[in-house]
Order: structure tokens, then sequence, then C-alpha cells
């Protein structure tokens, strides 16, 4: 179990580093703490939404054989390749820039769980697989690790956005570290 906590704990980090950031800027926006509520509530809406999709993908791939579901370590290593040549090839492309795309007006837990799930395609294509290779307890303890890491993410974000080095330095460096967890996490389940 702890090989299932430790992999869970991996994927949310790898999968949430530019929710890090996009929730940082967020919480720079917050102009109480109601409104920091507000975006902690959107944040766990949001996940529960991306983990819900990822477990109706998954209980519908049973369906398949298990030779043939390890093969969706294919997808986080196609998103690390991904994400590493859109960066290699516009290296000023920030995670923030999708937080510029919603209304300033927007409700905060509408708004965070909007870009939760707008920026969860790497968590799909991270938790399917990764889901899928489990058993029904270590799905169970992946959930409870999200929702756990979710909390801390968030008071990371509140952390952060009150250290403007900090936050410059998790911008500069979230372009290389997001693809190498992904192709690690895909190589894994390919294993």
């Amino acid at each position: 179990m702890i090989k299932t906590i430790l992999l869970s704990m991996t994927a949310f980090v790898g999968t949430n580093i530019d929710d890090l950031l996009i929730n940082t800027f967020l919480m720079t926006e917050a102009k109480s703490k109601t409104e920091y509520k507000q975006i902690v509530i959107g944040k766990y809406l949001g996940m529960a939404m991306l983990i819900g999709l990822s477990l109706l993908t998954v209980f519908g791939l049973q369906l398949i054989s298990p030779e043939y579901l390890k093969l969706l370590g294919i997808i986080p290593i196609g998103l690390g390749i991904k994400i590493f040549l859109i960066h290699a090839r516009n290296p000023n492309v920030e995670s923030g820039e999708v937080v510029k795309s919603i209304p300033s007006n927007t409700n905060p837990v509408v708004k965070t769980a909007l870009l939760t799930v707008a920026n969860g395609a790497d968590n799909l294509g991270v938790y399917i697989p990764l889901f899928a290779t489990f058993q029904r307890m270590e799905i169970l303890a992946a959930i409870i690790v999200f929702f756990g890491m979710t909390g801390l993410w968030c008071t990371l974000s509140k952390r952060v956005s009150e250290f403007h080095v900090l936050n410059e330095i998790l911008r500069k460096h979230d372009r290389w570290i997001v693809p190498a967890v992904y192709i690690w996490l895909g190589i894994y389940i390919l294993l």
C-alpha cells in the first residue's frame, strides 16, 4: 500500500504543478478569507469531477484485457513529450495564461472548478491508466491521497502567493519537471 500512496502522490504532484501556479494566481486575486475558501471549494469540486470522470472511464475499460490496459501508459508519456516540445518551441508559454481566459467577475468556486477541469487533460491522461492498474482498495487509497494533496496544494498556493520570488522559481522550472514526471509515470504503467 505504501507503493500505491507514493505513486499516487507522484501522480498528483506531476499533474498539478501547473495547477499550483494557477491557484497561486487565483489566491493573489482573492480579496478576503471568504474568496480564499471559495477557491479551495472550487479546487475540491474540480478534482472530484476529474477523479469521477477517470473512474467512469476505468470501469468502462474493465471490458478490455489487463495486458492491453498497460498500454495506457503511452498516454502520460505522450503528454510529457508534448509538454516538453511545447515549452521547447515557445519558452514564454506560462501556466497562468489559462487564468486570463475566464472573466474576472465569475464566482471563485465556479472559476476555480472550471480552471481545474479545463486544465485537467493531463490529470485524466495519468489518472485513468494509473487507476486501471490499481485494485479497488488501491483506487480508494489514491483518491484519499488526491484529496489530501488537494488541501496541501491549496495551502501551498496561498503561501506561494505571498512570496513572489518562490512564485517566479516555480514558473521558471515547471516546464521541465512536469514532462519528466509524466514520462516516468507512463513508463511505470507500461512496466
